[in-house]
């Protein structure tokens, strides 16, 4: 089936992927509903491995999980179309969207960088942010030529209103700038930008964009006309995340958008829509949609065999039964099953007459934040006045007042969540050790507010019934067909020498001294052989 519809690309800074005061982001329905949406996630600044479920995700950390770390995760419906392409490089992440599997007409190499900010300190054994930028370059030097292009990430590169192409000038000076020959020049709209400043990280991320024939979305791109500011901080705003595509992506690409500030990260997320088409025969679900819930079972008590034989002499249910009775079924699986399933709704209708049932099981979802115990009505108010300032700095993030009160704020919050959970936890854990007699009911409220859940979805069960179909079979990717060819020639080489003497034959062989005497010499001196032996 082929399903023409609208991809999004996230791409986010989320400045860790736990937080002091809420744990894991992830487990945060707010932090969730921004990123989920999307069937591409790309995320900068992970510092920590996550996997979430509905997604397949490719993670790159760094060895000191302080700072750093990229991930791209792909809706679990097209990660079969989705390849990891194993760079080995720090801070970057590529994975190869396959043109057959999106009915594209090349390969598509979506790249996820993260750049060290040039007044970040570094370390003799780290890489600095200009080691990553030539490492990018690299990589995308090499895969330009084999297919279409989109970059995104934080680049820590401040670069005003620079032109990040060569213009194609038919008159005047600059048409004596000599200009590779393989270089087309281009002729694109004017990139606005509401950060007119630039770092030194102008002049190498420029070289990158035109070396390797890429240009950049933001303030050229509809959904995005202004270049809005990416990263607000208390000490001013700028513009370093971006989208940059080869010219021939341009042909994918929808619209492009700033989303709003949120209180998990002083960055705010880019949103890239893509039109493409998906040829699949099947769309991934959640566990709880893949499958039905279980029935719930029925009380059978002292005066539920009344019920249930009255419910059988019915009339109606009698010539129900008489009919299942009385069909003709041949042995073969598909009868087999029609009748299994006649016979189970039969009974089951029956009970439904003349039995009770137990509770439904509750369904489980993940609450908000301000649900957890140790939320507070004070909690609550802090938590609605960062929202209300989160929303007016985005609204106008050159004011340094309100960037100030933003952050002032942010932290308050901060200090009051942590300081309630604490007390919150000491308080019960003084309750569970108080007296000589565990406090079961305490210690279970405990057991289940620290509970690591797994989260696993469809596709993981998928994956394992996949991986064992596959195990031995002949379906090996990383090995050619000639070393197959040639594995199979000795496996063939192998069984005919055994096939001379049967196992049989060896094993009621009588045994020899030779044997007997190699055996001895490969005991240790001064040992001798156990009673059995002797």
């Amino acid at each position: 089936m082929d399903l023409k519809t609208k991809t999004n690309i996230t791409s986010w800074n989320i400045q860790s992927s736990n937080c002091v005061a809420i744990g894991s982001k992830f487990d945060d329905p707010e932090f969730c509903k921004i990123i989920c949406d999307s069937h591409f996630i790309c995320l900068q600044e992970i510092r920590q491995p996550v996997t979430h479920p509905g997604f397949r995700v490719f993670n790159n950390t760094r060895t000191c999980n302080r700072y750093g770390g990229v991930r791209i995760m792909i809706k679990n419906s097209l990660s079969r179309g989705v390849k990891l392409m194993r760079t080995q490089l720090e801070d970057i992440v590529a994975c190869k969207l396959d043109k057959y599997f999106f009915e594209l007409d090349e390969d598509l190499y979506l790249i996820n960088s993260y750049i060290k900010s040039a007044q970040t300190s570094t370390k003799t054994t780290e890489k600095s942010g200009l080691d990553t930028l030539a490492d990018l370059d690299q990589l995308l030097n090499d895969l330009h030529t084999k297919g279409d292009i989109i970059m995104c990430g934080d680049f820590n590169a401040r670069i005003g209103k620079n032109l990040d192409y060569i213009k194609n000038e038919k008159s005047g000076a600059e048409s004596f700038v000599p200009i590779p020959e393989d270089y087309v020049p281009q002729d694109l709209r004017e990139r606005n930008n509401q950060d007119k400043k630039t770092n030194s990280y102008k002049k190498p991320f420029l070289n990158l964009l035109i070396n390797n024939k890429l240009h950049i979305l933001n303030g050229r791109t509809l959904g995005d006309s202004l270049g809005e500011l990416t990263c607000i901080k208390h000490n001013g705003a700028s513009v370093v995340d971006y989208f940059a595509i080869s010219h021939n992506s341009s042909k994918y690409i929808g619209h492009m958008s700033v989303l709003p500030l949120t209180q998990f990260s002083d960055h705010r997320p880019l949103s890239l829509t893509l039109t493409l088409t998906i040829k699949t025969d099947r769309t991934c679900k959640q566990l709880h949609e893949a499958y039905e819930p279980s029935p719930r079972r029925y009380i059978f008590d002292t005066t539920s065999k009344e019920g249930f034989q009255e419910a059988m002499n019915r009339p109606e249910n009698i010539d129900k039964t008489d009919q299942i009775l009385n069909t003709q079924y041949d042995k073969s699986t598909g009868h087999t099953y029609e009748l299994n399933q006649q016979v189970t709704e039969h009974i089951q209708m029956l009970s439904d007459l003349s039995l009770s049932k137990t509770k439904a099981p509750k369904q489980h979802k993940p609450g908000s934040t301000n649900k957890k115990p140790w939320f507070k009505s004070v909690t609550r108010s802090a938590k609605r006045e960062l929202s209300r300032a989160t929303t007016i700095v985005s609204e106008f993030p050159n004011s340094d007042y309100l960037r100030k009160n933003f952050y002032r704020v942010k932290k308050t919050y901060k200090k009051m969540v942590i300081k309630s959970r604490d007390s919150f936890f000491a308080k019960l854990n003084a309750d569970i050790e108080s007296g000589k007699v565990l406090n079961w009911n305490q210690f279970k409220k405990l057991k289940t507010l620290k509970a690591n859940n797994t989260k696993f979805d469809s596709l993981d069960m998928e994956n394992f019934e996949r991986f064992f179909k596959d195990l031995y079979s002949n379906a090996h990717e990383t090995i050619s067909e000639e070393k197959k060819a040639e594995l199979s020639e000795e496996a063939t080489l192998i069984k005919n020498l055994g096939s001379a003497e049967s196992d049989e034959t060896i094993l009621n062989r009588p045994i020899e001294a030779s044997e007997i005497l190699e055996s001895l010499s490969t005991l240790k001196k001064k040992k001798v052989p156990t009673a059995t032996l002797r």
